[in-house]
């Protein structure tokens, strides 16, 4: 099943979709073949939809080509010259992509809670007040606050097109969540070391929507306008210093 979710501040359109795969563990030939089938999936709906007026001819696999800059951001490239941003997330059983066309970084993510259980290191990815806040407004468990403000803050750095190679969790903090029925809309500040870093400006934005997803929640993220290759292009990644907090 294919599902868009308007990024309203934006101005952008988030398709994403996923595929159950039923593999004890994913090798690279695996995941080489699930991507391939998320992306025609993505493109088809995306061309149907005719969005930013473009049309595409049908594809087969040979005209798709996914490629990642030394951090592992991936952007798909199409014969026809198409390039779209596109994210994926693995989860237990199921892999998620999302795509956006147009000048709009996108980044998808999947948590649980099962995820977050103790002895998980919570101090190193939550500040003080982010698990409290769900839990007393939205009467969330410890771990479903954490794998909802987890899988919020993995989308963002993944639109940044960073992933935790050139920031850690602690410096996204989460400052608001507002209910819209079957999804939320999540307000991250940026710490102004990250921003520095980064090069990102005041007026760059950041919007997230979380939706549930099982017991866990599923999080999109769209930044506009921010680019991250030009400033990582002398990054040296077998220096990078990923945070792998996830069990």
């Amino acid at each position: 099943m294919i599902m868009s979710k308007k990024l309203e501040a934006l101005d952008a359109q988030i398709f994403f979709t996923s595929v159950n795969h039923g593999l004890p563990g994913l090798f690279r030939e695996d995941r080489r073949r699930i991507r391939l089938k998320l992306v025609q999936k993505l493109v088809a709906s995306m061309s149907d939809s005719d969005i930013s007026g473009i049309r595409f001819p049908p594809y087969d696999d040979s005209d798709f080509d996914i490629q990642s800059n030394c951090l592992g951001k991936p952007k798909l490239k199409i014969r026809n010259g198409v390039e779209f941003a596109i994210s994926f997330s693995y989860g237990p059983g199921r892999v998620w992509a999302a795509a956006t066309h147009g000048n709009t970084n996108c980044g998808i993510d999947v948590a649980f809670p099962l995820e977050f259980l103790s002895p998980y290191p919570l101090e190193r990815a939550f500040g003080v007040n982010e698990l409290g806040f769900l839990h007393s407004v939205y009467e969330l468990s410890e771990p479903e606050a954490a794998c909802f403000i987890w899988s919020a803050k993995e989308s963002i750095v993944k639109a940044l097109g960073t992933g935790y190679n050139l920031c850690e969790p602690l410096n996204l903090l989460l400052t608001g969540v507002q209910s819209d029925g079957d999804y939320f809309q999540s307000r991250f500040l940026i710490s102004p070391k990250l921003k520095s870093k980064l090069g990102i400006s005041r007026t760059s934005r950041i919007e997230t929507v979380t939706l549930r997803e099982g017991d866990g929640f599923l999080s999109l993220s769209g930044a506009k306008g921010i680019e991250s290759d030009h400033r990582i292009a002398r990054y040296n990644s077998a220096g990078a210093g990923t945070i792998g907090l996830r069990q």
